[in-house]
This record gives structure tokens, C-alpha cells and sequence, in this order.
């Protein structure tokens, strides 16, 4: 994984309109095709199998997002549709931002614990 941050330059993403995952995620959208091809590097470096892949929805199935809410964490859908309503009345006009590291979390304990890493970008 250092070897792909090492080599791979540093990129802007757009952050862009509210959207769901079903009714219990919400996040904004985001345009950035770097963001698909470092996605891509990090996935061929893993190797995961074709059912991780599908289960996961990785490659094709991939959608670049920044999460703001989901039910798991204790909101409801109620909420995260009045949260998608002001995102879009106050988030406009949308920011665009440099990426230039990787973050990967580890979990440690079943949903109770994560660490994570931060890998800097060329």
C-alpha cells in the first residue's frame, strides 16, 4: 500500500450534491476521477476475491462518497432526509479539496475500537 501512496500524486475531489445508500446512509457525492483510479491501484495491490469484491462493492460497483450520516450510528431516516435538505440549502456552493494521504482504519475489537494510519501521497 506505501509503494501505491508513494507513487501516486496528490489529486483534488469535489464534494457535490446529498445522496443516499438505501435510507440509512447519507453522504455527498464526489468528482474526482483520481479518486477511482488510486481506488482501483489499492484494490488490484489487495487481491481481494471476486465475492469480497461484489460483497464490498468494489471496482464498478464503487461509489466515491463522504458519509454525513447513517441509522447504524443512531440517527433515523427521518433525520438524515433533513440533513440531506440543509446539506444541499447550505453546503452550496460545494468544496473542493486537495487529498493527499490515504487513511486506513484497522479494527481491533468488533465495532468497539479502530485504529488507523495515514499514508501520505507522492
Amino acid at each position: 500500500m506505501n509503494n501505491i501512496c508513494e507513487s501516486f500524486p496528490s489529486f483534488e475531489v469535489v464534494l457535490n450534491k446529498p445522496a443516499f445508500f438505501g435510507d440509512s446512509v447519507l453522504f455527498l457525492t464526489v468528482d474526482s476521477d483520481k479518486i477511482y483510479d488510486l481506488h482501483k491501484k489499492i484494490i488490484e495491490a489487495v487481491s481481494p476475491t471476486e465475492e469480497i469484491i461484489k460483497q464490498y462493492l468494489e471496482l464498478g460497483d464503487y461509489t466515491a462518497h463522504l458519509t454525513l450520516g447513517q441509522t447504524y450510528f443512531g440517527l433515523t431516516s427521518e433525520e438524515l432526509k433533513e440533513m440531506a435538505y440543509r446539506a444541499e440549502k447550505e453546503l452550496i456552493p460545494y468544496p473542493t479539496f486537495e487529498v493527499n494521504f490515504l487513511r486506513v482504519y484497522q479494527e481491533i475489537e468488533a465495532n468497539k475500537y479502530f485504529k488507523y494510519i495515514d499514508i501520505p501521497l507522492k
